[in-house]
Formats: structure tokens, sequence, C-alpha cells
């Protein structure tokens, strides 16, 4: 068949093809937002394995602030949920701060000349 050649349609057919067209543009446009928004939810547990820490640490996050977590009771018992694009956040916070907070290791004969230095000013 032509790319050209269309297949007749009746009033009605074409607008059902229309909304469906405008149901799946959208379909598309909240799935997109959603992604956007990173609505996706994620368990305490989880949220420790993704940040390589034990559940407590992440919970004294949550209380001082620095993850944001939703907090709610589950017969009688606290639970966290926490979206995954505010664990990546903070993840993505954390590496930048380590580079800046950490200075290089000295290589071995930076030591040693720092250490013979040293050596020589206490002798003066």
């Amino acid at each position: 068949m032509n790319e050209a050649t269309t297949i007749p349609m009746t009033r009605a057919e074409r607008l059902i093809l229309e909304k469906i067209v405008a149901l799946e543009k959208k379909i598309e446009d909240i799935n997109d937002r959603r992604n956007a928004e990173g609505i996706e939810e994620i368990s305490l547990n989880k949220a420790a394995k993704l940040l390589h820490r034990h559940p407590s640490f992440v919970i004294q996050l949550v209380d001082k602030r620095k993850l944001r977590a939703l907090k709610y009771r589950d017969k009688g018992e606290v639970r966290y949920r926490f979206r995954l694009s505010d664990v990546r956040a903070y993840q993505e916070q954390r590496s930048v701060a380590n580079e800046q907070e950490f200075e290089p290791i000295p290589t071995s004969a930076e030591v040693l000349h720092n250490v013979d230095n040293k050596m020589r000013d206490d002798n003066a």
C-alpha cells in the first residue's frame, strides 16, 4: 500500500481517532510530569541501601531536615517514605560536598618532605 493512500473513514471514526490521539498525548504529558517531579516513592530500607547507610542514619537525616520524607503511622509504628528524586538529590549534594571537604591525600614524598622541614624547624 502506498503511504499517500488513506483509508476512508466516517466522521464518527475520525472523531474517535482524534480523541484517542488527544488522550495518548495527555497520558504522555502526565508521565513526563511524573518523571520530572520524581514522585516515585521508596521505603526507608531502600533509601538506606541507595545511600549506603544504616536506616537509623537515614532517620537522623530526616530529623535534622537534611532529607525530606513522608512520615506516617501504620498500626502504631512510625514509617517513612521517600521520593526517589529527593534521595538522588541528597546523593548529588553529598558527592559535591565531599569533593569540596577533602583535600587530596599527599604522596609519600610530600609527607617525607614535610617531616624533614618540621625536623629542621625544630632543630633551628
